[in-house]
């Protein structure tokens, strides 16, 4: 009976964490994030650090991201993850007849 209740419990419990799983959202890596991937990709291509961030700065994007853990969450993870769908140009009343 104990068994029964310790196999339905640990069931239970791995059931719950596959859900938990399924329900989180997917987290956009900053090395794979559009916006800085390009400036990752110089880096691992032997470029020097400094070359790299002033390259950043002339695009106008913060170069203290090449700092950051390239493994851990985008810093636009949130906004993509947020932001409502674009306009479709059909739909903008700029645009409307």
């Amino acid at each position: 009976a104990q068994e029964a209740r310790l196999a339905a419990v640990g069931e239970q419990f791995m059931n719950d964490s596959d859900e938990s799983k399924k329900k989180k959202e997917p987290v956009l890596l900053l090395k794979d994030d559009p916006m800085y991937a390009k400036y990752f990709k110089m880096l691992k291509m032997h470029l020097p650090k400094p070359a790299v961030a002033m390259k950043m700065q002339v695009e106008g994007i913060d170069a203290s991201v090449l700092d950051m853990d390239p493994e851990g969450p985008s810093p636009n993870q949130k906004a993509a993850a947020s932001s409502e769908p674009p306009l479709l140009l059909k739909d903008d009343p700029m645009y409307a007849k």
